[in-house]
């Protein structure tokens, strides 16, 4: 992976981390009679998308070989003339 792509992702990450603070901050002050209720949601989501990442990061790093095709399998176009 490139360092564009790196710096992309880390300016997606960080972006996303700065919503959901902002966002989380605004329900504790608008629903503080529910705190309790605010804070098991946000470790919820903070559980399952530490999940999500761990489960792509996993994909990303097993190999995957294909293993080549047979020769008899292999389709041959032979230019013959129309009957």
């Amino acid at each position: 992976m490139n360092a564009g792509a790196m710096k992309f992702i880390l300016l997606c990450v960080s972006g996303t981390t700065l919503c959901v603070t902002i966002l989380f901050s605004f329900l504790f002050l608008a629903l503080w009679e529910y705190k309790l209720w605010v804070g098991i949601s946000l470790l919820v989501i903070l559980l399952v998308s530490a999940f999500s990442l761990c489960v792509v990061a996993l994909r990303a790093s097993t190999p995957r070989h294909i293993p080549p095709l047979k020769q008899e399998r292999l389709t041959t176009y032979d230019n013959q003339p129309y009957s």
